[in-house]
């Protein structure tokens, strides 16, 4: 269950990055260090192409979400 509670915390930190947020910005947003908010970033595209089905779910729902709201 963590690693499933990390993967979300770091899919919302990668698709922030994506719509164009700054590493500060997200940093500052979610209070964490810079390193921390890349090496999740990092990690989550990595689980992504590794094909990890828990990562792809996540992505998949966030851009549900996203699309639902725009």
């Amino acid at each position: 269950q963590g690693g499933v509670e990390l993967d979300k915390k770091d899919g919302n930190l990668a698709h922030m990055h994506d719509m164009g947020a700054r590493l500060t910005d997200i940093a500052r947003q979610s209070n964490r260090s810079h390193a921390t908010v890349w090496s999740g970033i990092r990690r989550f595209k990595d689980y992504l192409s590794y094909g990890d089905r828990v990562s792809l779910a996540l992505r998949d729902k966030i851009n549900e979400i996203v699309s639902e709201n725009e």
